[in-house]
């Protein structure tokens, strides 16, 4: 865990306060540095000039890791069928967790 200089944990006092401010304020900078290097997509124009929302949105999708590959169809239909199988039982109990809070579905 990385300290701003002159920011300890030890006792509280006045300069804590500045401290978490300060370090707080550089992440918002470097979030708009982001999004303004990434300025050249369409959707990142549209949530930036949406307002601060949008703009940490934005800032979100520009910093978001990569794919290393692009998807591709999976030719294999046992595979296939077992991811299907796989998606169906996580929504059967995502749906059964929800209609046991809602009472009813």
């Amino acid at each position: 865990m990385s300290q701003v200089d002159g920011c300890g944990l030890s006792g509280a006092s006045e300069d804590d306060e500045e401290c978490v401010s300060s370090a707080a304020g550089s992440a918002y900078e470097d979030a708009g540095d982001i999004v303004k290097s990434a300025m050249s997509d369409e959707v990142t124009k549209q949530l930036a000039a949406a307002g601060p929302v949008g703009m940490a949105a934005a800032a979100a999708i520009a910093s978001s890791k990569k794919r290393k590959r692009p998807h591709s169809f999976e030719t294999n239909p046992s595979v296939r069928k077992r991811h299907q199988n796989r998606l169906l039982r996580k929504l059967r109990s995502s749906r059964r967790v929800w209609g046991s809070r809602l009472w009813y579905w």
